[in-house]
């Protein structure tokens, strides 16, 4: 509808207009500045939009993954091997909170970066593996979305997993990949197997077959507690092919 003004309003129209246009920018200004100050922690927006968030990582730092290898369970190769994974706390990509923690259960955990090739290939496999139940009694998986980059190829990533039917728990890593840093940062798609008293047991770096997998996330389920690396192991970890 086109409004009208009164010939015999002089001017009184238009202020009115004005008037309501003042307190909607009021209303809208509050709204947002509500949005990021109030209540929950803002998350992070600097470049990736609402595709990274903070994260809260308890005491420890793993060991930085081999580069030579893409499979590591020996502690004389990985100096992870036998650590204990500290914690992480982070929101979904819904701002619902999500935390693995050493909650003695035995989990594998895969950082991922939406504009990687790799990660793009594994990801689809993983979920028809969890669809098809093979997923070992006991074992809590999860995903870490990190590296984001609002430039690179299939972003944004919550589209790009949303797409997949990614099934189990997502935390947002923060612009400064933190989370995958202090996981020890070996290349993508990057596994992190760790046994029911939170200790790593083996890790991985690139696309795994599927039997290789199955592998992975046995050892996480049936290693009991290990020795710390430069000790003699007490389970045996090095059954996996590699």
């Amino acid at each position: 509808m086109t409004a009208v003004q009164n010939p015999n309003d002089k001017g009184g129209g238009s202020a009115a207009l004005y008037a309501v246009l003042a307190i909607v920018a009021f209303f809208g200004f509050a709204f947002l500045a509500a949005s990021f100050l109030g209540g929950e922690d803002p998350v992070d927006i600097n470049s990736d939009g609402f595709e990274a968030a903070p994260v809260t990582i308890g005491e420890g730092v793993l060991d930085q993954m081999p580069g030579s290898v893409s499979i590591s369970t020996d502690p004389t190769v990985d100096g992870a091997i036998g650590q204990v994974a500290p914690p992480i706390s982070g929101t979904n990509f819904s701002g619902e909170t999500v935390e693995i923690l050493n909650d003695g259960k035995p989990k594998a955990i895969y950082f991922v970066a939406h504009w990687c090739p790799f990660c793009q290939a594994e990801v689809p496999q993983l979920v028809e593996m969890i669809s098809d139940g093979q997923v070992p009694e006991g074992l809590d998986i999860y995903m870490v979305s990190t590296s984001v980059d609002s430039g690179a190829t299939n972003y944004p990533p919550s589209a790009w997993l949303d797409q997949t039917n990614w099934p189990m728990p997502i935390i947002r890593d923060d612009s400064s990949s933190t989370a995958l840093i202090t996981y020890g940062a070996g290349g993508f798609p990057y596994g992190v197997f760790l046994n029911s008293a939170n200790q790593v047991v083996a890790r991985s770096a690139g696309v795994t077959e599927k039997d290789i997998t199955l592998q992975l996330w046995n050892a996480a389920v049936n290693a009991e507690e290990i020795a710390v690396p430069g000790e003699p192991a007490t389970t045996d970890t090095t059954a996996i092919e590699e």
